[in-house]
């Protein structure tokens, strides 16, 4: 019989000559761990290490990514990685980078903390503060990492005598002699407390991956649309607030003190999405334990008790499917209106039928085969996988999220839909697809398009579709100019394709001035649609109230 047993990753962080480093590649074999790889922020010495035992190394420059930096440190660490290992590495950990790593990073200090830590406290200076302090012994720790500067917990130590009339850099050089010792025997420490708690604690099936901003008027709905799932597995809450600035990260708190095994949450201080950085491929997915994600945003709701329960029996016995959805219910908050079964209700159930041969990844694009993202579970491993065969599909460079992922998976595997209504997908004005202002919903739709254009440059499509995928830039990308004359288009504009009317809008495109002028004009008109609307969504609400 062939056993594999599951390898414990570490990734090592170093801005230095690289000692640290070098015990813990020593001793490897030893203690049972895997260096995945090495990530520095300048030319180092630990560089040449890695190089000699063909470690991957991952450099980065604080200098030219300024705010980006460690989201792109981020965005190099394999999701499969156990811990974080800093070995002299001298950037500060934001607060977010802690936030997601949390209790999976740890660092060496060169004395016995929380003695001569803080601020200011590394290298030769700490030395110098022990024997000013006339301390009669010094000593390492190697702790966790918090949101501070040497607060986390400390998990081992080692303490030496000091020697009379020593200088400071006789003492640091036998603290590190005991320091290159310690950090492996750590890892160790920690690899072993993580296969005993792996083999103690029950196995997360599904990790259910919930965005939240200011979404606290719906929020309880949708985390009680969770709690109720009647599953004969385990499942885990991965709630990531993004900044909200209403209630939502008090109910989330108040639902963590209650079900802390369960509800597992993220708390931003910043505004991540406005950053352009994806939240689910960011922080959600790579802390998910379960083998599927399912998704479901803060606005958003279950009405199925047992939808993973069905979607989980169907994906475990059928091995070539990585992807079920299923219909849901379409509520649109600014009408206090329902359409029920949308999909049953706009669309002919036979487009989902894809035993019919029906090209679902070119369906996806086209907009005739719809996923809706509180409907679905996917295998996790197959998300990964899509992120590695086509890294900027997944880049800031794209305002949706979501496409990617049934794509990405559509092209890796079979996909299954449900026909049964599992969910409510609630619209709200003012959000990214939905925006208020024409400009910002144009630019979303432009998005969408790009995207479109960038998968045929890469795949394989009919004619007829990336005719149609052309047209449409064209005209959105025209539209758009309108608004913002100096946007350089992603796309060189088709115009041997253009109809008449997309004609002139092209030539009027040419001229700032013109385009100035249309714009204002659809701007006008897009308000008086948008003030017409709300008068008749009011008449509507007043008229149902009387009944």
């Amino acid at each position: 019989m062939n056993c594999s047993k599951e390898i414990f990753e570490i990734v090592v962080f170093s801005s230095g000559g690289g000692g640290n480093f070098q015990s813990l590649i020593d001793h490897q074999a030893e203690f049972d761990y895997s260096i995945s790889q090495l990530v520095v922020d300048r030319d180092c010495g630990a560089i040449n290490r890695a190089e000699r035992h063909q470690i991957p190394v991952f450099s980065f420059n604080i200098d030219s990514l300024g705010d980006r930096f460690f989201y792109e440190i981020d965005a190099s660490i394999p999701y499969t990685t156990n811990l974080i290992v800093l070995a002299g590495f001298f950037p500060i950990l934001p607060d977010w980078f802690c936030a997601k790593w949390q209790n999976k990073i740890i660092n060496t200090h060169p004395s016995l903390l929380p003695k001569f830590g803080g601020k200011g406290m590394y290298g030769v200076k700490v030395q110098e503060a022990v024997l000013a302090a006339n301390e009669k012994e010094a000593g390492c720790t190697v702790h966790f990492v918090d949101s501070g500067i040497d607060t986390g917990e400390i998990i081992l130590q080692k303490s030496i005598a000091v020697v009379e009339n020593e200088t400071a850099w006789n003492l640091g050089g036998r603290v590190f002699d005991e320091e290159v010792k310690l950090l492996p025997l750590a890892v160790k420490m920690i690899k072993d407390q993580y296969i005993l708690d792996t083999k103690s604690q029950p196995k997360i099936l599904v990790s259910i991956c919930c965005l939240v901003y200011n979404h606290s008027q719906y929020l309880e709905q949708c985390i009680q649309g969770f709690l109720n799932q009647k599953t004969n597995f385990d499942f885990e809450i991965l709630l990531h607030d993004d900044a909200s600035t209403d209630n939502s990260t008090k109910i989330i708190s108040d639902y963590q003190e209650k079900y802390p095994d369960i509800i597992k949450p993220i708390y931003q201080t910043q505004n991540q999405f406005s950053k352009g950085i994806s939240v689910s491929k960011t922080f959600q997915f790579p802390r998910a334990k379960g083998k599927y994600i399912a998704m479901c945003e803060g606005d958003d709701y279950w009405i199925d008790s047992l939808k993973l329960q069905k979607q989980v029996d169907f994906l475990e016995a059928n091995d070539d499917f990585g992807l079920i959805h299923t219909d849901c219910n379409l509520y649109y908050q600014h009408s206090n209106s329902l359409v029920e079964a949308v999909n049953s209700a706009t669309t002919s159930n036979k487009i989902y039928d894809i035993s019919r041969e029906l090209n679902v990844s070119e369906a996806i694009l086209i907009g005739s085969y719809k996923i809706r993202t509180s409907t679905v579970l996917f295998k996790k491993d197959l998300y990964f996988k899509s992120v590695e065969n086509d890294p900027i599909a997944f880049t800031s460079l794209f305002k949706m999220g979501d496409i990617q992922i049934w794509f990405g998976i559509s092209k890796l595997s079979a996909v299954k839909y449900l026909d049964e209504v599992t969910s409510v997908y609630r619209i709200n004005e003012g959000t990214l697809s939905r925006e208020k202002e024409l400009k910002k919903q144009l630019r979303f739709q432009l998005s969408s398009i790009e995207l479109r254009l960038y998968y045929i440059s890469k795949y394989e499509f009919s004619i007829e579709f990336v005719r149609f995928i052309m047209l449409k830039y064209n005209t959105i990308f025209l539209r758009y100019k309108l608004h913002d004359f100096n946007y350089k288009a992603m796309y060189p504009v088709q115009k041997d394709m253009l109809p008449f009317n997309v004609k002139i809008l092209y030539w009027i495109t040419q001229s700032k001035v013109a385009s100035n002028v249309f714009g204002l004009v659809e701007n006008i008109k897009f308000s008086i649609e948008n003030i017409w609307n709300k008068i008749k969504t009011s008449l509507f609400n007043n008229k149902l109230q009387s009944k």
